[in-house]
């Protein structure tokens, strides 16, 4: 009989996540999503483009995509890669908080840079010249800002808090409320609708039947 010990049981291999960042609200939405599976221990890269995310998936570098429903880049990316790449999950999570910023010294701000999905969250008629962005992120925005590409923009209300001596608030916007997609190579949907039975929709239904009238 043998008396060698027992090897250790193997340990599972960590789920690896990637998002577009660091700094973004990606980054911090992946953040909280990981927490509440207790993924914690999970590796989270980051990518620049979420196109880079899809090559790292299809390279086997990483397992999953987390993007968010309102980026430019989200349909596309499912409709070219429907057939490799699929829809495992979804959920609603708060953003960071969102405010227009002006750079400090501009009496008469003329110009607002903006990320392209959060045009319609202000009112860009006070401003005579709006730049759109259509790549990258809010974060993009923001380095832009810094480095005095436009009078105002469209950013996290944490540039004010950092960067206190170059930026002051102009409007607070809030924390909207996203829809978000995890991309991964394992479909979910077996033909059938892949759902949350207590969802908010659910719950609301089953509260509104109970009390008919």
């Amino acid at each position: 009989m043998s008396t060698a010990p027992l090897a250790a049981p193997l340990a599972a291999p960590r789920p690896r996540f990637v998002t577009i960042g660091p700094g973004t609200n990606h980054d911090v939405v992946a953040r909280a999503y990981l927490g509440l599976h207790g993924l914690d221990g999970a590796h989270l890269a980051f990518v620049a483009m979420p196109d880079a995310g899809v090559a790292m998936i299809l390279r086997g570098e990483a397992d999953f995509l987390l993007l968010c429903s309102v980026h430019p880049d989200a349909a596309r990316i499912t409709g070219e890669n429907f057939r490799r790449l699929f829809i495992v999950d979804t959920f609603i999570s708060p953003s960071k908080t969102l405010a227009v910023l002006t750079r400090r010294g501009v009496a008469r701000p003329r110009s607002l840079g903006l990320f392209s999905p959060t045009r319609p969250y202000v009112d860009t008629s006070r401003w005579e010249e709006v730049v759109e962005e259509q790549a990258g992120s809010i974060v993009t925005v923001g380095e832009a800002l810094l480095r005095g590409a436009y009078d105002s923009a469209l950013v996290y209300l944490d540039y004010a808090e950092r960067y206190p001596d170059q930026f002051e608030v102009t409007e607070v916007i809030g924390s909207p409320d996203d829809a978000w997609v995890v991309f991964g190579t394992a479909r979910a949907s077996t033909g059938g609708v892949v759902a949350a039975p207590d969802s908010a929709v659910a719950r609301a239904v089953r509260e509104a039947s109970a009390y008919p009238g």
